[in-house]
Order: structure tokens, then C-alpha cells, then sequence
């Protein structure tokens, strides 16, 4: 139990002095004092203009840059102090420097809180310090952090925090109220009655008011709406300046004026009382101060002044003590220490001194040497606060407890007791119980597909290899990446963060047969629309090269370990125009790029222009990564609008380029409008200088040939097209624009033609000859305006052809071998408007293949690219190939490159970067695939919830491959490589689950489906049906397609409703056995021969796009 006493000792002095005096006495003058406070201890405490002053009522300290470490202060000016509940004291300097001092000798000196003098202090019932100034914003220190809590004001003056753990800050244009709900509140002349925007100074009253002064007088607020103010109209209130209050133990208030007073407020009376050591209307007070003894201690601008009302005579009352606060389980002692005298006490009683437990109000009567005097003293009882609190905190974070104490690195539930003091004074105890909340950031990988193992979670997936940007719109628990890469998930729980590992994908494990999309390649400047990127490519080893037309620009790329490309450098040419259109034809080999700007109009000196004339570029590849402009070429006799550049090629050291409006002939006469001339230029291998050796034009050169707008060398051959020549091979039977090839041979140290050629049905405007692809002895021709089929028929305007010729190695003259076009051609499919070769594959560009009839929701000819393969006898098609994002327009297949292992395909106008997102239209972008041999797997499985609850959940792996290995991700963090495990989910929710085969050619193929679990439950993978309920399962799955007839002695017609790009019949037996499948393209009936099975039951099931249908047959004699 604490005793508290309160003695009326100076009774016995006053006895013999009736007079009543009032001191003031004055320290340091004429020093400028700011702000005091007073410690525990009774010593004051003054922020001055030379430093922090110490009174402990015998003896002055200072504390300034010449006696202490207030580094990296550059001056002592200090604004303001404050003590806070572990009596430190905290001083604000100038320029935004606020410093901690133990009182004995340690000083914490870093904190730089920006611009501006700090003029105010205080802390809140959890120990955060707050902090402001004139042009400062208010500031929150938790013991670790600084923190802005609002940045909508500054003006800053007074800081009070009150009973409830309000803070109320005081500026220059209202009060404003941060409650303890962490909601702000403005009051201001406008919406309240406050007498002046611009408070000076704020104190807690005891009524649990609150105390304001303005610069028009001071403020009384009830903190709900009532408003009373005192100024010097209304009251005997000297100035209408308040600088500053304090509250006596008696409940008096007390404030330092504007000019050389301070007020007293006593019984609803304003009394000024004037220094008597200044001369009058020169002391500006800006605080005040009461100390433990009652003495009032004024800062003004000459000194710090001390008020002792105490006076030096007999009082007319008596005073046993000061209304008091008593603390729960405490007592406060009333004495009365006047010998020779008696007393009467409230109750009756007569001894000199009463002890109170409780409150209520006390009084006693005293009588001595004839004299009585009485005194009332009131007791306010407070309770001991005991309650817990609860805080939640991220998992590795720290907390700061109610008491200062931190703990560091959280990983499990902690507790602490606090103990501390409350604003009425009485002890506290606070047990806090801190919640450690911790992230689940495991990732699941199955394919391409990355499930997060934390579920009804906020998250972000994020691209590690691109310092882990978020990935725009990736921000569901599930991501399927579209490209090879390293991939992560930002999780949030609950408002705590963490980021799980990264998790590679590599898309090259074959997705299926032949050519597969790994990548998508997007420019670094693609700031702005129409840069058409994906307009020429070219492949040579381990660079390519690739255009953006409308930007005029190319772009390196360089292909890594698992083939896939990255821009490494942009190329522009050094008198770079925006309209000059380099980039309209490109070619790398070895070290030298080649770059065509067909709108180009300077010479080689940058002089001489000739509009539209052309140019083209000589890049060579310099130290690392560096790519170099070396060279700038133009004919010899340029032309206005020759177009020089149009098309170029590059074999060792010789280049071909094509002028296609050329309109003279190789001697520089005979006139003839766009006949058309390709030029040849030569390497000097000692100095490095590309010149030009020969003018080449068609010896049977007419006007509007076009002749060069195509040109392709291979050894010694060159072969250049003329698409809008009339004539056919030998110079007859004309036909507008139908189309012709040239074939050159170098002998004797020029080109010299050898062979003309042109489709055995050729056609007016078909464009024979716009594209050519030539490698070893077969040579690709484009005619992407040709109406008709490789066989003659199904006329659709230009749908477009490519004709394939060979070369005879005796006699070396090329012939017609195929026609070929796409097996699923529409009217302007443009099929052939790029093509690439490469030994007994060619890849053919359709820049508008896909559907050209309007539909709601239809995808308009977004472009496709086919992908054929050379038989004995003929080039089939093998694939159709279309973008993993394809959408309208996008033109996919302007351009393609094909090597052994990868190719590349241009959509020039396709809007998004490579997550789908970031739109620029017609951007453009490039599609990076790699090859793979014919895939032998197929996953797929089927889910059935048994609803009786004999069975519960069946899944029926109904996947195929050759010799395959499977991988099951059942979505909640496990795997499992058995074909036909059991799982089971410990938990009730929504799951991903996912199965990856792969086959003996490393080619694998996935499928995922959710999967809803409402309790803990066991799920078992079965073979296809081969289960006791499989006439159940079998009528559950079978709702997809259509089969008849059942049974069948032959054929069985399984009708599914619509076309399919792919379909898959597999054939099992009733042991689940796979005995055959079938594969087919582009069908909506599919016809199966059963002719050879035996009789009896058979399982056939059917994929078709995401579709899996089962069917039990009988087979009959």
C-alpha cells in the first residue's frame, strides 16, 4: 500500500505575519527562453536560444554544442522539451533535429525530422512520441519508426494528448482532434466555436475539458459541441495572446500573455498580474510552467522568470492539502501540524491527522491560541487498471510492447506484462498477448501452371528474371505462364506480405508435336502504338534480327541455352529519319547485319537527296554485345523513288539487294516505269568496304515487273521475284500480275540468269513471287493472292499458295514439285505472305489466316502460320499454328524464320507485351517456338463425386503417352509420381488439381481441373474404367459428343457438334489397357474403323479441345 501525506507545515511561520507578498524573480537575462518543463524530480527544465538550461533549484546547467554531443546540430537554438513517462527529456532544436536525454549523461541525437524548428512535443498513453512544427507535418515515433500519420497540414504549435488518449494538435489554421478511433477531426472558425484559427498552446482541464489558447483569447471546449471563450473584451484576461497554460493543484488555471504578464483563472475570475522586473509592454512569454513546490515558471524573450504567490504571512484559511487523486488499494494522509492546537474532522473525530481510502470530500476545523480556521480538501478515487490487449504482427517483424520493450524477429505467439503509469496518475497493468501471423508461400508447379498453396489470400505474381516486376493482372491464385521464365507470388494474409521463391518454368518440354510456343518477344522502346515490331526477320546462329517498319527501327536478338531470345540492342542508322522505313528488309550472317530503308533519300555522305530513293545499312558486330554501323550503301546511279532496299539477302560475302521502282535498265538507259533491278555488292576482305559489282534486271524486263521485290542467295544461285511480271516462263501467254521468279548463277565472276519460272496454273494477280525461300535444292514461292486449292479448285479470293520447286543436281534446272495451301483456308488469308525453309520443313506465314465471317465474340483474322514437312512425293501439312494469345487483327505470320531447332514469327500488329497486358496497338510483337519431334502424350483425367456416399471421389486417369511418367500437383503443396495414387485432403475447400505426362520424347502435356472438397475426404486415381461403377461413370461422361452405331461390326461415327482444330480417340480395352488411337484435324464427324478389333467391349474415349468424352461400345461380328 503507498501513503501519501500532504502537510499544511508553513502554518506555523504565518502565525506571526499578517502581510500577503507575491515574488518574481528573473534568470539569465536577457536570454530568449522558449518552452519548460518540469521533471518528477522538481528540476526545470528551459529550451533556450543557446541550448537546454537545468534548474535543481540551487544550481543552473547548460547543455549546448560547447559542452555537449548534440552533433550534427550546427546550432544550440532549442524550441521546445518535453519529459515523458520514463523521464527522459526530449528537446527540439532548430531545423528539425529533435534530441533524447537520460537527465544524467545519455543523449540520442539522430533523428533529422527535415525542415522547419520543432515547436511541439508530447506522448500518448502507448508511449508514441508525436512531433510538429510551423513548417513541419505531425510525426509519429513508436520507438522504432517514424511515421507521418497525416501530411494534410503543417502550422504546427501544441500537442496535447487527454485522458482518453486523444491527441489534439494545435496549428495554424484550427485544432485538429486525432482520436482515439483514428479518425480526424478539423475545428475552425467555420464549423466551430473556437474564437481564432490559430492556437497557440492546448491543456487537459480537470473537468475533462480542454483548455485552448488562441490568438484572440483562450477557449474553454466541453469536446462534444459546446464552445466558452475569455478575452480581454469579455474578461479581465490582459492580452488576447494565450502562449501558454498550466493548471495549479488547486485547479487553478494559469497562462503566460502576449506582453509581460500571466493570467490567473480562480473562481471564475480573470486576474492579471504584471512582472514587476521588466519594464512593462517589452516581455514576450511564450510558455509557463508550475512547479512541484507551486512556484509558476514563465519563458520570455530576457529570461526565464519564477512567480512565488506563496507570500510570507497568515493565510485567512487553512490549507491541509491540495484536492487530491487517490489510486486504488492507496491512502492519502490529511495532517494538521499546528502545535497547541485542536482539531475536528468531518466525522467527528479529533486527531491531528485523518487517513482516506476512498474518495469523497474531507474537511477539518482547527482552534488554536483562539483562532479557528477550516479547509476542504476533495478526493477523486481512480480505479488500477488491469486488462489485456491483443496485436497481430507479420512473422520476422518486431513489436514494440506498451512499456518500450521490443522484441525482435517474431516467429510464434509472445506475451508481456506492462507496467506503467496512466494519465490520472495511478499504476496500470497491461498483459499484451501478440499473435504472430505467418504467410504460406509455397508454390505448386504442374506444367506451365503455378498454383499458390495459401488459400483466400490477396496475390501478385511477379517476374523474378525482371527484377520482380508484377505482372500486370496476375492476381489469382493460380498463374500459367506463358513464357519460359522465373516466376514468384506476393501473398497477403491479412495485411502481412511475403513472397515466395522463384519457381522456373521451362516451356520447351513438348506441349506438342512439332512446332511449340515457348516465348513472346516484345520490344524494350515499345512506348507508343503502330511500331509494326515482327515486320522482316532474319535467323543466322545464335542472333537474329527483326524490324519495327513504322519506328524505323531493328532490334538484335540473341537466343540463350534453352532458345530463347532477348532484345539485346537497338539499331537505328546515324541519319535516322522516323519516315525513312529501315527496317524494311533485314539479313544477318556471321558478323554483318544488312538493313534496308527503302524511304531513305541521302547519299552515302548524307547529301544529294532523291525522295524515296533508298538505302541500306551495313551493321557489324563489334566487342560483347555491340553492334556497329559501318557502312552506308546506295547504287551507284541512284533513281528517285527506286525504293533501293525493298528486299535484301546476304551469302558470305556477297549481298543482294532489291530496288523494286528501279526503271532503268543495268546500263543506266532504256527507261521502263517499276521494271525493277537488284544490285549486287561485294566484301574486300582486307579493308572491310562493301562496293558495289553488278546491276542485275530480268532479261525480259517490262515495265511494272516489280522485279526485286523478293531476293534469296544460296551458294552460288540467286533467286529474285518479279510478282506483278505478265509473262510465263517463256515470255508469253500474258497475264496481269500473275508472277514470275528469276534464277541467277555466279559464273565468271558476275550473276548471270539461267532459268525463269512460274506456276504451272498461274492466274492473273496471284503475286507469284512476292515471297522466296530457297535452301539447298528446293526453293519456296509465294503467290498469297492465288484464289484457288493445290488442286485447281475451291476458288476463294486470295486465299493464297505457295509452289515448291526442285532442283535437278545433274542438270541444275528447277521444276514445279507441289502446290500447297492451308487445309483450313478462308478468302483473304494472304497464306504465303512470309515463308521460311529449312531442310524438309517449310513454315508459311498467313498474316489474315483464321475466320473472316463476323460473329459475336468470332476472333477475325488474327494470322496463323502452317507448318509442312516433304514426303516422298509431296510437302504435307503438319500444323497449324496460331498464338497462345491470338486476338483479331494481329497478323500473325508477317513474318517467320525457321532454323533446325526454333523458330520465330512476326504479328506486327498484335497490341499486348508478353503478360498479356500493357497495351499498344499494333505495337507488334514476335513469337519465339522451339521444334519437337511428333508428341506421344496426351494428359487427361475425369473427376466423378459419387453422390450416394458408396465411392465418394473417383478420378479415372484417362491419359496416353508412349512408355509415360506422370506428375500429379493435387493443389495443396503435394505431388505425387504414381499414375493411379490416393490423396487425401485434410481440409474442406477448392483445389487445382493437375496432372503432367510426359512422354519418351520428353514431350509432355498437362491438364488441370478444380476439384471441391466440403471435408476431409480420400480421393483415388483409378485406371480408366475399371472400377465396380464404371457404367456410372461412363453415363456421367458421356453427355460431350454423339456415337452410333452401337454396337458396330465396323464403323463407329462419333458426331461432335463442332470443329475441332485437334481431335484424339483413344481405344482401351476393359482392362484399361490402350490398345490404338487416332488423331485427326479440323473435324466436327470423325469416322473410326473398328474392323480389325475382335468382338467385344471397348472403351473409347474422345478429346477434343478441352472436351473428354467415354463411351462403352460392343463390337459384333
Amino acid at each position: 500500500m503507498k501513503i501519501k501525506s500532504l502537510f499544511t507545515a508553513l502554518l506555523i511561520i504565518v502565525l506571526f505575519n499578517t502581510s500577503y507578498s507575491q515574488t518574481w524573480n528573473v534568470y539569465h537575462n536577457p536570454k530568449f527562453f522558449h518552452e519548460i518543463a518540469i521533471d518528477t524530480a522538481n528540476n526545470v527544465w528551459s529550451a533556450c536560444e543557446d541550448g537546454l538550461y537545468k534548474y535543481d533549484g540551487t544550481t543552473w546547467s547548460i547543455y549546448n554544442l560547447g559542452n555537449s554531443p548534440l552533433n550534427p546540430l550546427c546550432y544550440s537554438q532549442a524550441y521546445s522539451v518535453f519529459i515523458d513517462n520514463k523521464s527522459n527529456i526530449w528537446t527540439g532544436f532548430v531545423d528539425g533535429y529533435l534530441i533524447k536525454f537520460d537527465g544524467v549523461s545519455t543523449w540520442t541525437n539522430d533523428t533529422d525530422l527535415g525542415s522547419g524548428d520543432i515547436k511541439a512535443i508530447n506522448q500518448d498513453k502507448f508511449g508514441n512520441i508525436w512531433v510538429g512544427g510551423p513548417n513541419m507535418f505531425i510525426r509519429k515515433f513508436d520507438g522504432v519508426t517514424w511515421t507521418f500519420p497525416n501530411i494534410s497540414f503543417t502550422g504546427i504549435f501544441a500537442i496535447e494528448v487527454d485522458e482518453d488518449n486523444n491527441v489534439w494538435i494545435g496549428t495554424s489554421s484550427g485544432l485538429i482532434r486525432y482520436g482515439n478511433d483514428s479518425t480526424w477531426t478539423t475545428y475552425n472558425t467555420s464549423n466551430s466555436g473556437i474564437s481564432n484559427n490559430w492556437v497557440q498552446t492546448i491543456k487537459q482541464g480537470t473537468d475533462d475539458d480542454l483548455w485552448v489558447g488562441t490568438r484572440d483569447g483562450i477557449n474553454i471546449f466541453d469536446k462534444n459541441t459546446t464552445w466558452q471563450s475569455y478575452n480581454s473584451s469579455n474578461s479581465g484576461l490582459y492580452d488576447d495572446r494565450v502562449n501558454g497554460i498550466d493548471i495549479d493543484t488547486d485547479s487553478i488555471e494559469w497562462v503566460s500573455n502576449h506582453p509581460a504578464s500571466i493570467g490567473k483563472f480562480e473562481n471564475g475570475i480573470w486576474t492579471s498580474i504584471f512582472f514587476n522586473t521588466f519594464p512593462p509592454f517589452i516581455v514576450y512569454t511564450p510558455s509557463i510552467a508550475i512547479d512541484l513546490n507551486g512556484n509558476k515558471w514563465v519563458a520570455t524573450q530576457d529570461g526565464i522568470a519564477k512567480y512565488d504567490d506563496s507570500g510570507a504571512g497568515p493565510f485567512m484559511h487553512l490549507n491541509i492539502g491540495n484536492n487530491e487523486r487517490l489510486c486504488q488499494g492507496d491512502s492519502i494522509r490529511l495532517n494538521v501540524n499546528i502545535p497547541n492546537s485542536t482539531s475536528v474532522w468531518q466525522d467527528g473525530s479529533t486527531n491531528n491527522s485523518f487517513m482516506v481510502t476512498q474518495s469523497g470530500i474531507y474537511w477539518v476545523t482547527v482552534n488554536s491560541n483562539g483562532q479557528v480556521y477550516t479547509d476542504t480538501v476533495s478526493i477523486n478515487s481512480y480505479p488500477l487498471y488491469s486488462f489485456t490487449d491483443t496485436f497481430s504482427v507479420c512473422a520476422g517483424d518486431s513489436f514494440v510492447f506498451h512499456d518500450g520493450t521490443v522484441t525482435q524477429n517474431l516467429v510464434s505467439q509472445v506475451s508481456h506484462v506492462n507496467n506503467f503509469q496512466s494519465f490520472d496518475g495511478c499504476d496500470s497493468v497491461v498483459t499484451s498477448f501478440v499473435n504472430v501471423i505467418t504467410v504460406n508461400v509455397n508454390v505448386s508447379v504442374s506444367g506451365t501452371l503455378l498454383s499458390a498453396n495459401s488459400a483466400n489470400s490477396t496475390y501478385q505474381w511477379l517476374d523474378c528474371n525482371d527484377g520482380y516486376t508484377s505482372i500486370p493482372f496476375q492476381t489469382s491464385q493460380y498463374y500459367n505462364a506463358n513464357n519460359d521464365g522465373s516466376y514468384a507470388v506476393q501473398i497477403i494474409v491479412n495485411g502481412c506480405t511475403d513472397t515466395s521463391a522463384c519457381s522456373s518454368i521451362v516451356i520447351g518440354a513438348c506441349a506438342q508435336n512439332y512446332l511449340n510456343e515457348t516465348h513472346k518477344i516484345v520490344t524494350s522502346d515499345r512506348a507508343t502504338s503502330y511500331g509494326e515490331f515482327g515486320f522482316a526477320i532474319d535467323i543466322d546462329g545464335d542472333y537474329a534480327i527483326s524490324s519495327s517498319i513504322e519506328y524505323s527501327s531493328a532490334y538484335i536478338l540473341k537466343k540463350d541455352g534453352n532458345n530463347r531470345w532477348s532484345e539485346t540492342q537497338i539499331l537505328k542508322h546515324l541519319d535516322w529519319l522516323p519516315w525513312d522505313r529501315f527496317g524494311s528488309a533485314v539479313a544477318i550472317e556471321g558478323n554483318y547485319v544488312i538493313v534496308g530503308a527503302e524511304y531513305e533519300d541521302e547519299d552515302i555522305l548524307g547529301n544529294n537527296p532523291l525522295t524515296n530513293s533508298g538505302s541500306a545499312y551495313i551493321f557489324k558486330h563489334d566487342t560483347g554485345e555491340t553492334w556497329v554501323q559501318t557502312q552506308k550503301l546506295t547504287p551507284l546511279i541512284r533513281q528517285q523513288m527506286a525504293r533501293f532496299g525493298t528486299a535484301v539477302s546476304m551469302n558470305g560475302n556477297t549481298i543482294a539487294i532489291g530496288a523494286t521502282w528501279e526503271s532503268y535498265d543495268a546500263a543506266g538507259g532504256n527507261w521502263l516505269d517499276i521494271a525493277g533491278a537488284v544490285y549486287i555488292f561485294t566484301l574486300d576482305t582486307i579493308t572491310g568496304i562493301w562496293s558495289e559489282t553488278q546491276k542485275i534486271v530480268a532479261s525480259d524486263r517490262a515495265a511494272y515487273s516489280f522485279f526485286g521485290n523478293a531476293v534469296a542467295l544460296d551458294g552460288t544461285l540467286l533467286m529474285i521475284g518479279a510478282s506483278k511480271e505478265d509473262r510465263d516462263a517463256a515470255g508469253a501467254n500474258i497475264l496481269k500480275d500473275a508472277g514470275a521468279v528469276y534464277i541467277f548463277e555466279y559464273n565468271g565472276g558476275s550473276f548471270v540468269e539461267i532459268q525463269k519460272v512460274a506456276a504451272s496454273d498461274r492466274n492473273i494477280e496471284d503475286l507469284f513471287g512476292q515471297k522466296i525461300a530457297v535452301d539447298k535444292n528446293y526453293m519456296a514461292i509465294s503467290a498469297h493472292w492465288d484464289d484457288e486449292n493445290d488442286l485447281g479448285l475451291d476458288s476463294l479470293t486470295n486465299a493464297g499458295s505457295a509452289y515448291v520447286f526442285e532442283r535437278d543436281t545433274i542438270s541444275g534446272v528447277w521444276s514445279e514439285f507441289d502446290k500447297i495451301s492451308a487445309s483450313d483456308r478462308t478468302k483473304n488469308d494472304n497464306f504465303a505472305s512470309s515463308l521460311s525453309i529449312k531442310d524438309d520443313f517449310l513454315l508459311v506465314g498467313a498474316l489474315y489466316g483464321g475466320t473472316d465471317n463476323w460473329a459475336p465474340g468470332a476472333i477475325m483474322q488474327s494470322g496463323r502460320a502452317y507448318l509442312f514437312q516433304k514426303s516422298t512425293s509431296d510437302w504435307q501439312e503438319r500444323q497449324i499454328i496460331t498464338a497462345k494469345d491470338m486476338a483479331s487483327d494481329d497478323k500473325f505470320g508477317s513474318a517467320v524464320a525457321l532454323e533446325t531447332d526454333y523458330a520465330l514469327i512476326g504479328a506486327i500488329t498484335e497490341d499486348e507485351d508478353k503478360y498479356g497486358s500493357n497495351t499498344q496497338t499494333s505495337a507488334g510483337s514476335v513469337y519465339g517456338f522451339d521444334i519437337c519431334p511428333p508428341c506421344l502424350a496426351t494428359a487427361s483425367f475425369y473427376t466423378y463425386v459419387d453422390t450416394t456416399g458408396q465411392y465418394g471421389v473417383i478420378v479415372m486417369n484417362t491419359s496416353v503417352g508412349n512408355n509415360p511418367s506422370y506428375l500429379w500437383g493435387f493443389g495443396d503443396g503435394t505431388t505425387s509420381t504414381q499414375p493411379y495414387p490416393q490423396h487425401t485432403y485434410s481440409s474442406p475447400g477448392t483445389y487445382n488439381l493437375c496432372l503432367t505426362v510426359t512422354d519418351v520424347n520428353n514431350c509432355s502435356n498437362y491438364f488441370c481441373d478444380t476439384i471441391t472438397i466440403t471435408s476431409p475426404i480420400t480421393i483415388n486415381i483409378t485406371s480408366p474404367l475399371i472400377t465396380n461403377i464404371q457404367q456410372e461413370l461412363i453415363q456421367e461422361s458421356s453427355n460431350q459428343f454423339i456415337a452410333y452405331p452401337n454396337p458396330t461390326s465396323e464403323i463407329l461415327t462419333v458426331d461432335l457438334g463442332i470443329s475441332y482444330l485437334s481431335v484424339l480417340a483413344i481405344i482401351n480395352n476393359v482392362l484399361g489397357e490402350t490398345l490404338t488411337t487416332h488423331r485427326v484435324n479440323n473435324k466436327s464427324v470423325i469416322n473410326l474403323n473398328l474392323s480389325s478389333l475382335t468382338p467385344g467391349v471397348y472403351f473409347i474415349n474422345i478429346i477434343a479441345g478441352d472436351k473428354n468424352s467415354v463411351f462403352k461400345i460392343v463390337k459384333k461380328k
